[in-house]
């Protein structure tokens, strides 16, 4: 930052900030004061002349300018990993999502004379960060969604790996639904450059933008057998609309998705995901701005693994499935009550013990066949109470349609 620039923010003139930074500031009213003092602290502005001559010499410092610790602490986890070992220290700073905070955030790397820095620019973030990192020379890396020049996850390579996992499982007939941003784009991209790789045609009824209204028919209709989802948003709707047919994943839909999140939360997951590796994506970073600094930097989009994880909502298309039996008849729940004695002709026995299970000839054979390894759909009645409930849930459990 100049004087310029901060007589700019603080709404004096280039001359005030120069009275107030040099304590020449006797004709200044306080006010005036307090406020270009409190714009030059936060954007560490430094006089000309207090600033010692720089030397020449590298800091053996990088920084890392995040979004926040939340999205980005894997990728910081990554950098260090990188580069502790080779005798590199880590400055942090986050922009907190607002362009006010990025500025700030630059000028504080680059008062600390930070050897580069990686950065993961916000969406709407202002030119003036950008100003301040362009006038001060320092090797920058920014990270983004590439191919097309910048640093950071492939997503037309995860489009990519989630659509191969359903087309090996022997799907031909693969919903596509995404977005309408950039990393939706490049996802959509890679979902048919997959089905071009194994000579599966593409049928544009297939790519649905924003699970939008015509999806509830394409399921219903069967239209296709399986989905990838650039947007684990997508999938849970996709998961709410399986339900309300009474389909079952991933026997009657096969689904992975996009999720930004890390793997050992798949257990929370409600289909199979393939998830950024940003651990790697760190250690790629400051691999590649050490690169730059140090004048030996190899370009290129970083060769990191995507893969699936968890293969839960992963099956054969239903044509290929296993054998489907149907049962049909009743289907209730049965009351029990435990005593520890039966009672005797003109007697009462009492008791607090009492179970609940559902049971009937239709559902008990269609979970038996379930056990059997056979996919098993059951036709009965149920009322709409807490015990019809019951039903479905225990169904439910056990794979039954």
């Amino acid at each position: 930052m100049n004087i310029n620039d901060i007589a700019k923010l603080a709404g004096v003139s280039p001359s005030t900030v120069s009275k107030v930074m040099n304590g020449r500031d006797s004709s200044i009213s306080s006010e005036t004061r307090s406020r270009v003092l409190e714009v030059a602290r936060k954007y560490h502005y430094q006089p000309y002349s207090s600033v010692a001559p720089q030397a020449s010499g590298r800091t053996f410092m990088l920084g890392a300018l995040i979004q926040d610790m939340a999205s980005d602490g894997k990728v910081v986890a990554g950098m260090l990993e990188a580069s502790s070992p080779i005798g590199y220290s880590l400055l942090l700073e986050e922009s907190c999502g607002t362009a006010d905070g990025e500025l700030r955030a630059m000028t504080a790397l680059l008062s600390r004379r930070v050897d580069g820095i990686v950065w993961n620019p916000l969406p709407n973030g202002g030119p003036l960060a950008r100003g301040e990192l362009e006038r001060s020379g320092v090797p920058a890396l920014l990270l983004g969604n590439g191919p097309g020049g910048e640093f950071g996850i492939d997503f037309e390579r995860i489009g990519y790996v989630a659509t191969e996992a359903l087309v090996e499982a022997g799907h031909t007939e693969v919903a596509c639904i995404a977005g309408d941003g950039s990393s939706d784009a490049l996802f959509v991209s890679g979902y048919r450059r997959c089905l071009f790789d194994h000579a599966i045609p593409q049928r544009e009824d297939l790519v649905m933008m924003d699970a939008g209204d015509d999806l509830p028919s394409a399921m219903a209709s069967r239209r296709f057998t399986a989905a990838v989802t650039s947007r684990y948003s997508f999938a849970l709707r996709l998961c709410d609309l399986a339900k309300s047919l009474r389909y079952v994943l991933p026997q009657d839909l096969s689904l992975v998705s996009f999720f930004p999140g890390a793997p050992g939360e798949e257990s929370l997951l409600a289909c199979s995901v393939v998830t950024p590796p940003q651990r790697e994506l760190g250690r790629a970073a400051a691999q590649r701005i050490i690169g730059m600094v140090e004048g030996n930097d190899s370009a290129g989009f970083p060769d990191l693994p995507y893969e699936v994880v968890s293969a839960e909502t992963i099956a054969e298309p239903p044509s290929q499935a296993r054998p489907r039996v149907i049962s049909v008849g009743s289907i209730n729940i049965d009351n029990y009550l435990s005593f520890d004695s039966l009672p005797r002709a003109g007697t009462s026995t009492s008791t607090s013990r009492s179970s609940v299970f559902p049971g009937g000839k239709c559902a008990n054979e269609a979970v038996g066949i379930s056990k059997l390894g056979l996919a098993a759909a059951a036709i009965g009645m149920v009322g709409d109470d807490a015990d019809a409930d019951v039903v479905f849930g225990a169904l439910a459990e056990h794979g039954v349609d």
